[in-house]
């Protein structure tokens, strides 16, 4: 995910500031790790035998899988998002994320 992080493209859209709170709008693009998981989620189920040791299934050989393809993620997806923010003491506070939108922000968010 520093990858994610360090790779993240964003945009103002929109500010709406009433008195001590605002809505901040952003479209952000950031990789598509939602789109590789699942593929290595089916890439599992069609290949079981290659994730076996002892012919028993051994996680830690599809963990080294998917991050191994996560790592390889290229394709990128656009999110909008809208933060809200409180001014506490004069300062913008960004209040607490959903899960969505930190999944989103994460790539990961299930469209």
């Amino acid at each position: 995910y520093l990858k994610q992080f360090k790779d993240m493209k964003y945009e103002i859209k929109e500010e709406k500031i009433d008195g001590d709170s605002a809505t901040v709008t952003a479209q952000i693009t950031v990789y598509d790790y939602f789109k590789a998981e699942n593929d290595a989620n089916d890439y599992l189920t069609n290949n079981p035998d290659e994730f076996k040791t002892d012919e028993e299934y051994d996680e830690s050989l599809f963990t080294d899988y998917k991050l191994k393809k996560l790592s390889e993620v290229t394709e990128t997806v656009d999110y909008t998002i809208d933060f809200t923010l409180t001014k506490v003491d004069n300062e913008w506070v960004v209040n607490d994320l959903s899960n969505e939108q930190l999944e989103k922000i994460h790539g990961v968010y299930a469209y």
